[in-house]
């Protein structure tokens, strides 16, 4: 990053790993301050939730996965309303580069995207990761705050679970 992309980022704190459901009321949140603007917003990205289980516990753990597999877990661009909680992200690329086509990502393929990841707990305690694919906002700063931000415009679910096992093992 450079510095003045340093300046942008968001020093992402590991002390606090929120449960899902207050993943989920974050994410209410966002939808509800994005709906109180006069632009109409399309908020596909926030509908469906869908997680990885890590199998444990222990924070260091799943924070030494992510960063030994490229992703940045100390500083990370974010949208204006910030996240609930721990938060880890990592460029992708153009999607028709990816090992595999998605048809989910075809709207993307002009962009370079991120892999970006929130980090909970669930019911039993055990981390989870709930990722979303967006435009790169190292890459495409104005265009990640229109699409993901102000439009909603990310991938969650299959195709964002699929990357980020790819990604991680």
């Amino acid at each position: 990053m450079t510095s003045e992309n340093k300046k942008a980022a968001l020093t992402v704190n590991w002390s606090k790993i929120p449960t899902l459901n207050e993943l989920k009321k974050h994410l209410e949140m966002v939808k509800r301050e994005i709906s109180k603007t006069s632009i109409m917003f399309s908020l596909k990205g926030f509908e469906e939730i869908s997680y990885f289980c890590h199998n444990t516990n222990q924070v260091s753990s799943v924070k030494s996965l992510y960063n030994e597999n490229g992703f940045e877990t100390k500083r990370v661009i974010q949208d204006p309303f910030s996240h609930s909680g721990p938060t880890v992200a990592c460029p992708i690329g153009f999607p028709s580069n990816l090992y595999k086509r998605f048809d989910e990502l075809r709207r993307f393929n002009r962009w370079i995207c991120r892999l970006h990841v929130d980090i909970g707990k669930d019911k039993n305690g055990g981390i989870i990761s709930a990722p979303h694919i967006e435009q790169d906002p190292l890459f495409h700063p104005f265009t990640h705050f229109r699409e993901a931000f102000m439009k909603g415009n990310v991938v969650r679910g299959k195709v964002a679970l699929e990357l980020l096992r790819y990604f991680i093992d």
